[in-house]
C-alpha cells in the first residue's frame, strides 16, 4: 500500500518495523507500505494517510515537477522536465 507520511527522523522505522513488514521510501513523503497488520499498525503510530497508487504516481510527479519549475526559475537546474513516473 502507498502511505503520505511525513519522516520524524529517528524511531520513524525501526528495526522491529523492518522485520515485521516490508517497507521502502519512494521520495518527497511517500512510503509502499507491505500490507498486513504490522504495517496498518505503522500508518496509524505515525499518522500516515493511505493512498490509491493512482494517487501516489500523481502525488509523485507533482512534487517532482514543482521541484523542477522552482529549480529552473531560480536558474539552478537546466535540464529538461522530468519524465511521468510509474509506480
Amino acid at each position: 500500500m502507498y502511505i503520505k507520511a511525513i519522516s520524524t527522523g529517528k524511531g520513524f522505522v525501526t528495526h522491529e518495523d523492518r522485520e515485521a513488514f516490508d517497507i521502502s521510501g519512494i521520495g518527497h513523503n511517500l512510503w509502499e507500505v507491505q500490507d498486513n497488520a504490522a504495517g496498518q499498525a505503522w500508518v496509524t503510530r505515525v499518522g500516515g494517510e493511505v493512498l490509491t497508487k493512482e494517487e501516489a504516481e500523481d502525488l509523485i510527479n507533482m512534487m517532482s515537477r514543482q521541484n523542477w519549475i522552482a529549480k529552473t526559475r531560480s536558474g539552478t537546474v537546466y535540464w529538461p522536465e522530468p519524465a511521468l513516473i510509474t509506480l
